[in-house]
């Protein structure tokens, strides 16, 4: 049979060849979920055509890399400037070392060490964008070195509020492990107009002005800094609202002023590391009894779905032999590279960040100053695979922590009072005289009300 005649389903895409989400979904509830997803995209046109490209992607590189990585979904909205404020500055970074002499040509004359600091802003037109990095910050990541640490000392009630807690998240994110699968606060499909950025957000503006502090700026400069990135960020499209100055108006309700704000990185790790780099979880980071590998929590029956914790060492997410990361979003251009005149590109969006940075990334020296305090470089502790205590200690909290969450597939609402009180499970009966929505075809109940992204 010819490739052609095996693509099938709305997605057009070949259900033949094995991919996570795909584990135990069929072709007719791939077709409802898309034509629900279209109904929700008649607000904007051409992105029901624009999804359909970029989720046909995201299936057709889960295939290609199924035997050798596990796959992880991570949506999110105003945490998008963040994300590419540092791929912008990872990106010059890997490009200045691969263009470094050796150490047996280290001894250039000044004068052309000069016209290389003369011509390095022509050289940085020519950087390629690395994908967004979610963590730039290394030395974090040398003090709690394993992921199987972290998850040691959650269980033992280390990190008060639990994944809340300002240190875990320095370290760890969120994410799904399936488009179609359920069991997550931020179902990829349904969160890909608006992104998701649920939980109690932390201050955008301060990690912006933490990060730019420690890489040398100053106090007095670094505000106009942030100014100039926040303007460029949001000329080319991208949610500021959550970095307006102290005072102004401030929303993170993922709408500002009718633009798509959804991102979401796909990410492969390795099956080799992945047991050592995340793990399967419930809300709040409660981990999942049970499933210590989350490679065998990916192929679970019947289903590919859930949550998973992930430990984002940027090191490990910039090498491509460990991990590899695709970016897309809702407002199209985002996901181009291109430069050219009058495009608002990620391309151009990014060459426009390396000169608001020139304070760090301008000459040769400031480069190799802002690697040095980024800590790339810094030598890594071995990966140590998770493993699971049999009693977890949830720090106060039911397993349902503040979400309430309701667990698709069992039709239960799991209770979410604090002080680890249980409240009786109910189950939710779909009202029968509405039609089918895209949730009940995903298994997220009769409404998704819990599911929503803009929530």
């Amino acid at each position: 049979m010819s490739r052609s005649a095996r693509l099938r389903s709305k997605l057009r895409i070949d259900l033949t060849e094995p991919a996570q989400s795909l584990n135990g979904i069929s072709e007719s509830q791939i077709d409802q979920a898309m034509t629900q997803l279209e109904g929700m995209c008649k607000a904007h046109s051409g992105l029901y055509e624009i999804e359909c490209m970029q989720f046909r992607a995201m299936i057709e590189r889960e295939q290609q890399l199924f035997k050798s990585h596990v796959c992880f979904y991570h949506s999110y909205n105003h945490g998008a400037l963040m994300y590419e404020l540092q791929s912008c500055m990872a990106s010059v970074l890997t490009h200045s070392r691969r263009r470094r002499p050796s150490s047996s040509s280290s001894s250039s004359s000044s004068s052309s060490s000069s016209r290389r600091n003369n011509n390095n802003n022509n050289n940085n037109n020519n950087i390629k964008p690395l994908p967004p990095l979610v963590r730039l910050l290394v030395n974090p990541f040398r003090k709690r070195p394993t992921m199987a640490g972290i998850v040691e000392a959650f269980q033992k009630g280390t990190f008060t509020g639990q994944d809340h807690n300002e240190e875990y998240r320095a370290l760890v994110i969120c994410g799904s492990m399936s488009l179609f699968g359920g069991q997550t606060e931020a179902p990829p499909l349904t969160c890909f107009i608006a992104g998701y950025g649920g939980g109690s957000p932390p201050s955008f503006r301060g990690l912006m002005r933490n990060l730019l502090l420690k890489l040398g700026g100053d106090a007095h400069s670094v505000e106009g800094v942030m100014d100039r990135i926040i303007a460029i960020a949001e000329s080319h499209g991208l949610p500021v609202s959550a970095y307006a100055r102290k005072g102004s108006h401030n929303t993170l309700s993922g709408r500002t002023n009718g633009r798509l704000t959804g991102h979401m990185l796909q990410l492969f790790i390795k099956r080799e590391h992945a047991d050592s780099l995340a793990y399967a979880s419930q809300p709040m980071g409660v981990p999942v009894q049970g499933y210590d590998s989350i490679c065998h929590y990916a192929a679970k029956k019947p289903f590919a779905s859930g949550q998973v914790r992930i430990y984002m060492d940027p090191e490990v997410f910039t090498d491509p032999s460990m991990t590899q990361t695709f970016h897309y979003c809702a407002h199209a251009p985002l996901v181009s590279e291109v430069v050219s005149p009058g495009l608002k590109t990620r391309g151009s969006m990014h060459q426009e960040m390396r000169v608001a940075l020139e304070g760090f990334l301008g000459t040769q020296q400031a480069i190799h100053q802002t690697e040095q305090r980024i800590g790339f470089g810094s030598v890594r502790r071995p990966l140590v695979k998770v493993k699971f205590a049999k009693t977890a200690v949830h720090g106060g909290h039911s397993l349902g922590g503040y979400h309430g969450a309701r667990f698709p597939g069992t039709g239960y609402r799991m209770g979410g009072a604090a002080g680890g009180s249980k409240k009786k499970k109910r189950r939710v009966v779909p009202d029968s005289s509405k039609s089918s929505s895209v949730w009940d075809v995903l298994g997220l109940g009769a409404d998704g009300t819990d599911w929503d992204p803009f929530s």
